[in-house]
């Protein structure tokens, strides 16, 4: 889910955040899926054990510093509904 996640990224918000390897995130997942024959376990297991839990301490700075959802549309917005 990180990996697709990752993917769908836009570049703007990854220039953005540069602390994150988008390419590699989204990387692993496309070897994980498509290339799945070739897979280096002791890489995955790497990955798992050391990249992982990282990003997902980076990731939640970026996720607590973005501003927070509306929780209804601005009035104006009813004109268009």
């Amino acid at each position: 889910m990180l990996g697709e996640a990752a993917n769908n990224v836009t570049r703007e918000f990854a220039d953005k955040h540069p602390e994150l390897n988008w390419k590699g995130l989204s990387g692993v997942r496309h070897k994980i899926v498509h290339d799945y024959a070739d897979i280096d376990y002791d890489t995955i297991w790497d990955i798992l054990q050391n990249d992982i839990p990282d990003a997902f301490a980076k990731l939640k700075t970026i996720v607590d510093a973005l501003p927070p959802e509306p929780t209804q549309p601005p009035p104006n917005m009813a004109d268009f509904l």
